[in-house]
């Protein structure tokens, strides 16, 4: 069995602008032209890229984006976030605020038993960094942490229904022309992606051989063209941050979590089964040579999905290759895979003639019929 792992790195490859930065852009000249009070003139770059598409995406999406992003305070919240840098982490930053809100909600608690006629609460120095960002002040009313809870993930709904469009009305309208050699031409039964757009399967998912059904798992959901807010399944989220402790009593903003998400919007583990189908395979083959091929592209293998990649790879019989497009992507691979399966197992699966796992430099893209 060959399965293909893929990140955001596979899209990247092929030209297209699936960067959080890209689509803050996007955006940000939206608001130049529909909701002037909402633009960011720190953000000037790249507006030209935008604008005529813009200007031509159909008028029930303008109205509905326009909707989306009025007031809603993630998106200004990354408006004014790190201008000039060439890398925004949602999901890292929405965390940092997430946490500060937690302590926060944990401190009212505390007030609300040793002095509950206080209604009024002093956010420490600390948190009130991450807090102001998303328009809140240092004193606070006891009764506002639950209504910001709840106005936070409305406008996490909207902001990720906001990403929804601007993957199917703009990313997806870009022609594509480049082809990656390593994936050109090589079947694949099995296709794992942490991607929303259907960019393999536009354009290698049509089989050679027409009754092998290549079978797909989109871990963090996929764009729907036809999608709504309510039926949005993209995942966007944040990781565990609670100890083994308090995780399973304390649920206040489970919401904001991707295991929650997952569930709550069925994107499916089909990847389990896959494995299965992979150990019974191996059980039935009599032959010692690795039965099953696990193929990474565009995935810097970080720990967020470390549960994930460490099945596939640990899969009896199964040797994995990792691509990397340069030398600091490699580096960075390394030291997220000794994280991952720990720097004993990790030594014994790329050294030696029968090494499970091989690191490879991606070829350049090229244009291809």
């Amino acid at each position: 069995m060959n399965i293909l792992v893929i990140g955001n790195g596979f899209d990247l490859a092929h030209g297209l602008p699936t960067t959080y930065r890209d689509f803050i852009k996007y955006v940000n000249c939206f608001s130049k032209y529909y909701l002037p009070a909402a633009y960011n003139k720190k953000y000037p770059e790249g507006e030209g890229d935008f604008e005529d598409d813009i200007q031509n995406l159909p008028l029930q999406f303008k109205n509905e984006f326009k909707e989306l992003i009025k007031e809603n305070r993630w998106l200004n919240f990354f408006l004014e976030l790190k201008n000039g840098e060439k890398w925004i982490d949602f999901e890292s930053e929405i965390s940092k605020v997430i946490q500060a809100l937690d302590r926060v909600r944990e401190c009212r608690d505390k007030q609300r038993k040793e002095n509950p006629s206080n209604g009024k609460l002093e956010i420490n120095a600390w948190d009130s960094i991450f807090l102001r960002k998303i328009g809140v002040e240092r004193t606070i009313e006891v009764a506002e942490i639950e209504r910001l809870k709840d106005k936070l993930i409305g406008d996490l709904k909207r902001l990720t229904r906001c990403l929804e469009i601007y993957l199917d009305k703009y990313v997806g309208e870009k022609k594509i022309e480049l082809r990656i050699p390593e994936i050109h031409g090589k079947d694949f039964q099995c296709v794992l992606s942490f991607n929303y757009t259907d960019t393999y399967e536009k354009l290698y998912g049509e089989k050679k051989n027409s009754e092998i059904e290549i079978k797909y798992d989109y871990i963090h959901g996929k764009v729907n063209s036809n999608g709504s807010l309510e039926t949005c399944n993209l995942v966007l989220g944040i990781d565990e941050y609670l100890d083994e402790d308090k995780k399973r009593n304390d649920n206040e903003y489970i919401q904001f979590k991707k295991f929650y998400q997952r569930i709550v919007k069925k994107t499916g583990c089909k990847y389990i089964d896959w494995i299965e189908d992979a150990k019974k395979s191996v059980l039935e083959c009599e032959e010692k040579e690795k039965q099953n091929k696990v193929y990474i592209f565009g995935h810097s293998l970080d720990v967020t999905d470390g549960d994930i990649i460490a099945s596939l790879i640990n899969m009896p019989n199964t040797q994995t290759i990792i691509y990397h497009h340069n030398q600091e992507a490699f580096e960075k691979q390394v030291c997220n895979l000794v994280k991952i399966l720990g720097e004993n197992e990790l030594i014994a699966k790329v050294y030696g003639h029968n090494a499970s796992i091989i690191f490879e430099k991606q070829k350049d893209p090229k244009i291809m019929s």
